[in-house]
């Protein structure tokens, strides 16, 4: 097993390891995590309420929800890069894309809980 885990890419290792690091964050910050998260995304999402506007019970569980389902994005980016990294080696390259994939996921996800809300 040692082995194997040694044979993996840095990024592989990277991403395995934040995958429950993120999560467990997004748990015991209680919704900070999932807040931090929003104003990233909040350009794209200038069609709902500004996060101020926010009130109901949905708000705490969303940010906490958030926070815990963008650790998803440390497993969808290291899948990514390892097909991407057929067609390029610049590790600036793959650097922005995996920080991108964790942008687009942080949207998709703040978009699929306002959809649902307003």
């Amino acid at each position: 097993m040692l082995n194997y885990w040694r044979s993996l890419s840095f990024n592989t290792k990277f991403s395995i390891l934040a995958f429950p690091i993120a999560a467990g964050i997004g748990l015991l910050s209680m919704g900070l995590w999932g807040a931090l998260l929003y104003f990233p995304a909040q350009p794209l999402l200038t069609a709902f309420p500004a996060f101020d506007e926010w009130h109901g019970d949905w708000v705490w569980a969303a940010l906490i929800g958030v926070g815990i389902f963008w650790s998803l994005g440390f497993i969808i980016a290291g899948v990514s890069i390892h097909l991407i990294k057929r067609y390029t080696e610049s590790s600036l390259v793959l650097a922005l894309l995996y920080s991108f994939i964790l942008w687009i996921w942080d949207v998709i996800l703040w978009w699929i809980v306002l959809s649902g809300q307003f």
